[in-house]
């Protein structure tokens, strides 16, 4: 079997589809979210739809962002705490 590195390498692990949310708070909360901004949407003209559909978009765009520095930070402090432990004296 290959090491977890190689498999990260590879590709054959994509740790950000890892990344789902199981809890049942989670997806109400998401539910309960669309359900304000439809309530929202419908109350408003057909260009502030629009305007509203731009600020939603330039949002969504910044998730994926947001997720890789995530992963990068956890990764960095994972590998900084196996450095201190395999090596306690080093500073």
């Amino acid at each position: 079997m290959k090491s977890i590195l190689h498999q990260l390498y590879d590709g054959e692990i994509a740790p950000w589809e890892q990344c789902v949310t199981p809890l049942t708070d989670c997806r109400a909360k998401r539910q309960e979210h669309l359900r304000h901004y439809e309530s929202l949407r419908r109350t408003l003209t057909e260009e502030q739809r629009k305007e509203l559909e731009e600020v939603m978009d330039e949002q969504l765009a910044l998730f994926p962002l947001e997720q890789a520095d995530s992963f990068i930070k956890g990764f960095r402090l994972g590998a900084s705490i196996m450095m201190e432990v395999l090596f306690p004296d080093r500073e």
